[in-house]
């Protein structure tokens, strides 16, 4: 018995489909590039979760997919990473990573989970965002002993290298490049603002850096 052309085309083509998923079993390696734990999704699903540093497999359709990437750590409600990716047959590979906004870890810091400090020499502003003024200061002896110095200079005050802030908040301005964010910090009862960008974010629990995941940003 002759079988039709148009059969034997459309169960090559079957055959040809099924082959390909066949070959689709892990075809997507994704490694979370982050100290934490990132949340994964495609296409708006969830698909799991990856250890800081670590790489997993994930068998996906061939094509076009949306991938996004979030901290699964619910202290910090990330922002996060999306990307379209081109999955082929054999193997892709995809490095994702998470932000935090500066808003979300200075919230951290204000609960003891996290701590900031300087990384260098930092200007400290008032809370007007002007420089703050060493003899508009009391207790000269007390701020040098927190690591408060007056610059050589002029009469402002700076904080030396590694001075960890007691934080109560954050503050926004407008920069010539955006938005310009500062962590406030107090001392002896007066406010004060550090640049962000002159911070180490450390987590307190699991012992990392952060400060590479933290975004400047307002909203």
């Amino acid at each position: 018995m002759l079988i039709p052309l148009a059969v034997i085309s459309a169960f090559f083509l079957l055959w040809q489909d099924s082959l390909l998923w066949a070959e689709s079993s892990d075809n997507l390696l994704i490694k979370c590039d982050a100290p934490i734990r990132c949340a994964l999704s495609l296409d708006g699903k969830v698909i799991g979760e990856i250890g800081p540093g670590k790489m997993k497999g994930f068998s996906v359709p061939v094509g076009d997919h949306l991938l996004e990437a979030r901290s699964s750590d619910r202290r910090f409600a990330s922002r996060g990473y999306h990307t379209t990716i081109s999955v082929v047959p054999y193997e892709t590979v995809e490095e994702v990573t998470v932000y935090i906004s500066v808003q979300d870890a200075v919230e951290a810091a204000q609960k003891g989970t996290v701590t900031i400090r300087t990384t260098k020499e930092a200007d400290v502003f008032s809370i007007e965002r002007k420089w703050l003024r060493w003899d508009k200061l009391t207790n000269h002896e007390e701020w040098n002993k927190a690591g408060f110095v007056k610059t050589w200079t002029e009469d402002y005050v700076a904080a030396k290298q590694d001075v960890v802030l007691d934080v109560i908040g954050v503050a926004f301005a407008p920069g010539v490049f955006g938005t310009t964010c500062y962590v406030r910090g107090q001392f002896l009862g007066v406010e004060f603002l550090v640049g962000y960008a002159d911070l180490s974010f450390v987590d307190k629990k699991n012992h990392v850096d952060l400060t590479r995941l933290i975004m400047c940003t307002d909203y």
